[in-house]
């Protein structure tokens, strides 16, 4: 049972590195410093873009929204509108 567990995650870890590995070879970075066509602005000029969130919404996407808040804070010093 053992072994069978251990060849599971090694799968599991090789198709996560290969997913990654594959999306690097199509994107050179997840962050740009200039405006494009797909590229989604979170923060510019003083501003940031608003998260949206309702109190219906799962407790883990609240809190996930509530840390996305936060770290875009520390990063550019401006705090989102929830």
């Amino acid at each position: 049972m053992k072994s069978n567990s251990s060849l599971f995650l090694a799968l599991i870890f090789l198709s996560a590195v290969s997913y990654q590995a594959a999306f690097a070879q199509n994107k050179s970075s997840y962050v740009s410093f200039t405006e494009g066509k797909g590229n989604f602005i979170i923060s510019a000029n003083g501003n940031s873009t608003p998260l949206v969130i309702s109190s219906d919404d799962w407790w883990g996407v609240q809190r996930a929204v509530k840390d996305l808040q936060s770290d875009v804070e520390r990063v550019t010093n401006i705090k989102p509108e929830l």
